[in-house]
């Protein structure tokens, strides 16, 4: 007899062991309670049986069977729920791994736009000092220029000489801007025939092609004044071939 229960202890053990490994965890558990609770009824009808035919060792052999039963599926449910709750505590710890890494991830965001932030600040004050540089550079000009017409009235020289040698200085020394502004501010001042020499020597000394294009137009227009149309059509012609290159 307790040969037959440790045999039966063990199919009974064995087959829930291999239904959960085969098994969906749902499934294998039901099927587990199905066999447990079909095995349970056979020995509470075995224990009727005996009791009824008076066999009180068999009786008292399958209630140590049936303890010994309920002592494994406590045990089993006990090993459940610690699957569940560390499989919980390992979610867990996913989720609190996600959400430190998205935190950094976030934080590094912001601290990458603050940065961003800080260098646009910093090149927009670096422009503000640059315009401020070139201001100063125009009123030193300007300082000049008016020095020179202080020198001038006091030597007698002629306004317009004086001009043109300021206006060549201011050309060679200043921004390409502020070349082309001279430029027209001299075509408007001086005489015609002088605007085009000295347009046409600076064309020559001047290496930016904005400056050299400017010019050009101006030599073409102060041409056309002049009636010198063989020159406007040779500087326009040769826009139109830079434009075009």
């Amino acid at each position: 007899m307790k040969r037959y229960n440790a045999i039966a202890i063990f199919v009974i053990t064995a087959g829930l062991a291999s239904a959960w490994v085969v098994t969906p965890p749902a499934l294998a558990q039901q099927r587990d309670r199905d066999r447990v609770e079909q095995h349970m009824r056979e020995i509470e009808e075995r224990i009727e049986r005996a009791m009824h035919e008076g066999r009180e060792g068999e009786v008292e052999q399958l209630r140590r069977e049936q303890a010994e039963i309920h002592e494994q599926l406590e045990q089993r449910e006990r090993q459940e729920r610690d699957r569940d709750i560390d499989a919980r505590r390992h979610r867990e710890e996913l989720e609190r791994r996600d959400m430190l890494e998205h935190r950094e991830e976030l934080e590094h965001r912001d601290m990458e736009m603050k940065r961003h932030s800080m260098e646009m600040k910093r090149r927009e004050m670096e422009l503000e000092r640059r315009e401020m540089e070139l201001e100063r550079r125009e009123m030193e000009l300007e300082r000049h220029a008016m020095e020179l017409e202080i020198r001038a009235k006091e030597m007698g020289v002629e306004m317009h000489q004086v001009e043109l040698e300021h206006k060549k200085m201011e050309l060679r020394s200043n921004p390409m801007y502020m070349a082309i502004k001279a430029i027209d501010a001299a075509s408007e001042r001086l005489d015609p025939n002088e605007a085009v020499e000295l347009f046409s020597t600076l064309l020559e000394e001047s290496e930016h092609y904005p400056v050299q294009m400017h010019l050009r137009e101006r030599i073409v227009e102060l041409c056309l004044k002049l009636d010198r149309r063989e020159d406007a059509i040779e500087h326009l012609r040769r826009i139109i071939l830079c434009e075009v290159e």
